[in-house]
């Protein structure tokens, strides 16, 4: 009896570590689940598509400069659009999946786990901060000014398409909230190529730790609500 439920527990972990690795390939529909595709995956893919980044790799090549987009005058649109589903694909990922070591999970903003967690801004809370703010801006009104009441402070953002690996650009002066102040010099700046960069080396860093069996599903009712949450049927 003792080796029949050691064999179900080492069984049911690798089912876990696959289903993850299945839900965050860009191959879909899922191997595993036929009639399944990801959501994460289609978050990704589409932000990929949007931005002008490779499908397959997601580097940045610039392919958001297509002739329809400029003549028909979408291409911000689509920038934007793409920005978003990068944002909300590390909400996705911080809401279902923390590594294995981490044994106190953080209670913070999930695109925080996220980048808390796996990406190489992990030490700069401030940065990670700025990251979340942004995404409430441009998912809840498609805007870039958060609401004044912000704590610890509310930001004006400019998104620049200049490359600059510190990803944020914080502002000499302190926005105070005042939406009469034009200044740059109040505005939070995002490098928005160096941010979809991060955002890539984060997926990526993921992957590493699913395969290093270091990543562990965070929802209450584990796999079935993975795929309940995450997954469209077809």
């Amino acid at each position: 009896m003792r080796i029949y439920v050691v064999t179900l527990q080492k069984r049911n972990i690798m089912n876990e570590k696959e289903t993850i690795k299945n839900f965050l390939s860009i191959e879909q529909p899922m191997p595993l689940l036929m009639s399944h595709t990801s959501t994460i995956a289609l978050l990704l893919k589409g932000a990929r598509k949007m931005f002008g980044c490779n499908l397959n790799t997601g580097k940045y090549e610039r392919f958001e400069f297509t002739k329809e987009r400029l003549e028909d005058e979408t291409l911000h649109s689509f920038q934007f659009s793409g920005l978003i589903n990068y944002l909300i694909f590390l909400e996705q990922i911080g809401a279902a999946l923390k590594p294995k070591n981490i044994t106190k999970h953080t209670k913070r903003n999930e695109i925080f786990r996220c980048l808390k967690y796996f990406s190489n801004i992990s030490s700069d809370e401030a940065k990670i901060n700025v990251i979340v703010a942004l995404r409430n801006s441009l998912v809840h009104r498609f805007g870039l000014a958060t609401k004044k009441s912000l704590k610890p402070n509310p930001r004006k953002f400019i998104l620049s398409s200049e490359r600059n690996s510190e990803v944020v650009g914080f502002p000499e002066n302190e926005w105070n909230g005042d939406f009469s102040i034009k200044l740059d010099s109040c505005s939070t700046t995002i490098y928005i190529i160096d941010l979809v960069e991060l955002i890539e080396n984060t997926y990526q860093k993921v992957l590493e730790e699913v395969e290093n069996d270091n990543i562990e599903i965070t929802l209450a009712d584990g796999i079935q609500e993975l795929k309940a949450r995450y997954s469209i049927t077809h």
